[in-house]
């Protein structure tokens, strides 16, 4: 048994983004600010990441002082579809509109409220498997012009949404 399992292949491994701080997990301020909007938007890419993480992907967030990366993962399916890691790069001050709206998710039976950024964003995407993992992050072998960045939250997240399409409009100005 030991030889086979050296022959197994090494645990697959997915970006993590930064970890979930207790500053993350209190309520969101009352009004959004120039001097808030930074923590507001980690908040609610935070409560992003738990609410729209399921087993057919992974969110994760790295926040940076100039904006934030959106890190998702999708693992292998069945159907033979190989792991898939995905980043996009968004530059507060390369986001041009911020707008939310409410809709009936048909195939999940929901309510979701939608923020979609649109802007000038970079994307990157690849397959991965044990063996050929990610890059490390701020060295992937190309990135593309993305316009568009849309964020599904659940009903129940609402507020969180409409925050963080504020505190966004704040950062760009």
């Amino acid at each position: 048994m030991a030889v086979l399992a050296a022959c197994a292949a090494p645990a697959g491994r997915h970006d993590a983004g930064d970890p979930v701080t207790i500053d993350d997990l209190a309520p969101l301020p009352p009004a959004v600010n120039r001097e808030n909007a930074r923590p507001v938007v980690r908040q609610c890419l935070q409560r992003h990441r738990r609410a729209a993480t399921d087993v057919h992907r992974r969110f994760a967030y790295v926040f940076r002082p100039e904006g934030f990366v959106q890190l998702l993962y999708r693992p292998a399916t069945d159907g033979s579809e190989p792991a898939r890691s995905g980043r996009v790069f968004v530059d507060y001050a390369s986001v041009s509109s911020a707008a939310v709206e409410v809709f009936t998710d048909l195939s999940a039976l929901r309510e979701v409220v939608r923020v979609t950024l649109r802007g000038r964003f970079r994307e990157w995407e690849g397959f991965v498997t044990p063996w050929r993992p990610s890059p490390p992050l701020g060295q992937e072998p190309f990135l593309r012009e993305r316009n568009t960045l849309e964020l599904d939250f659940p009903s129940s997240e609402a507020e969180a949404a409409r925050r963080l399409a504020e505190a966004l409009r704040v950062l760009k100005s």
